[in-house]
């Protein structure tokens, strides 16, 4: 299990690998808490393919293509630099999960699981969102 941590993401510089649809809903999460998002994707984004070097100075770095060597590449590099990275293929890889997130007004409940129950997770995120 990771532990679970909120963090204040506003203006921080967070790089998300993959333009498709697992991408683009993070990419939308993370701008509503305010973070600096860059998209690297040859379809979406900077229209360009991935550089290693497009990591440096990046606070998360999520890797969400549909290439899983180019995700454990990434998330490789980003631990080699101490920089959290989450494999949208590989919890096992992932130095931080994306939660499902239960919001109502002042309230945030984030949920994830040991990375394989999906199925669970979003079952008790529907009920906390009603509860909510």
């Amino acid at each position: 299990m990771k532990f679970p941590l909120f963090i204040d993401l506003k203006d921080k510089p967070v790089l998300v690998i993959g333009g498709g649809k697992i991408g683009g809903r993070r990419t939308e999460i993370l701008k509503s808490f305010g973070a600096d998002v860059t998209v690297t994707d040859p379809l979406f984004g900077e229209k360009r393919e991935f550089r290693d070097s497009d990591i440096d100075g990046k606070f998360l770095v999520l890797a969400c293509t549909n290439n899983s060597n180019l995700n454990a590449h990434i998330a490789k590099i980003c631990k080699e630099k101490n920089i959290f990275v989450s494999r949208a293929d590989s919890a096992d890889d992932s130095t931080f999960f994306f939660p499902a997130l239960c919001e109502s007004g002042d309230i945030c409940v984030g949920l994830v699981s040991s990375g394989d129950k999906h199925t669970l997770v979003k079952e008790t995120a529907e009920k906390i969102r009603r509860i909510l």
